[in-house]
């Protein structure tokens, strides 16, 4: 028999991700039907989040409730479907997978890992399904000669399913074209972590999205195994960060463009080697209101 009540307590999670109280009504519905453990799961997830928001010194007060959400990860596990490994929201009615890989955050699942055929398939569905932000996109390699592209660059950034997701991964997917695509894209102005770590790009690609102003809020690019040298490095002690610097590569990128480019730089002011990967789910959630230094979820 399906909740009314917990359908519309799930839409108004969706159509409010950043929000604690649409969360926490819907862990309260559980409690009333007698999903104990599922509603723990989120008011756990929910704690540490608050937490480390507050203060990212204060994850190591999380441990206590990591250790507990770990052993509820392991009781819910018996609710996901056994073949597929996946949530049931990750489901569809007809039984087949819409997504590759998953990840929960605050209690819902915000991560979805997919290929663009599914993507493209299943994306409505899924946000529908779950407040998705944040997407990686994995099963094709565009280095590997052998691999038959069966989607389009303009397919891809043409979905509405893209509106609201924050932080996307596609390492090994685009090429120069393909960036072009994704500056044009209508549905990326929620956009604050792009990944284009080994895709088959040169400076064109940095340009483009420079020239670009359908990614208002664009905070991180990374180029990593590019052989574009435009991410911002640092100095280190030993593990211990005591100076950034900018490249040689990007300076002279950012004074042909004669403007400064905040999506080059590392957000925050990181302390150490533990801090220094930019944690996207981090920079997505508190945006706005980010503490001066950022970590790296375990």
């Amino acid at each position: 028999m399906i909740d009314l009540r917990l359908q519309q307590l799930l839409a108004e999670v969706i159509a409010s991700p950043d929000a604690d109280k649409p969360r926490q009504d819907y862990a309260e519905h559980l409690r009333s039907i007698g999903l104990i453990d599922r509603a723990r799961f989120i008011d756990l997830q929910l704690d540490m989040a608050r937490l480390v928001g507050e203060n990212p010194e204060n994850y190591f007060d999380t441990l206590a409730l990591r250790a507990e959400e770990e052993n509820l990860s392991k009781k819910l596990s018996d609710k996901i479907d056994k073949i597929m490994g996946l949530p049931e929201e990750m489901i569809n009615a007809h039984g087949q997978d819409m997504i590759d890989a998953f990840g929960y955050f605050r209690g819902f699942v915000e991560l979805v890992e997919l290929s663009v055929p599914k993507l493209i398939a299943y994306g409505d569905e899924i946000i529908a399904r779950a407040p998705v932000q944040h997407v990686n996109i994995a099963g094709y390699n565009i280095h590997d000669n052998s691999m038959i592209k069966n989607f389009s660059d303009q397919q891809l950034f043409s979905l509405p399913c893209l509106k609201g997701i924050r932080s996307l991964d596609l390492e090994l997917t685009l090429d120069d074209k393909g960036v072009e695509e994704l500056t044009n894209s209508n549905y990326l102005q929620e956009l604050r972590w792009l990944s284009l770590a080994n895709c088959k790009i040169t400076k064109h690609s940095a340009e483009a999205l420079a020239r670009s102003e359908k990614l208002p809020k664009l905070r991180y690019v990374n180029f990593r195994y590019t052989g574009l040298n435009l991410n911002e490095l640092f100095q280190l002690d030993g593990s211990e960060v005591y100076g950034r610097y900018m490249p040689w590569e990007a300076d002279n990128f950012e004074a042909e463009l004669g403007k400064t480019l905040l999506w080059l730089r590392h957000p925050g002011n990181p302390l150490s080697l533990a801090y220094v990967a930019v944690d996207r789910f981090q920079l997505c959630w508190d945006y706005d209101k980010r503490s001066k230094t950022f970590i790296k979820n375990p």
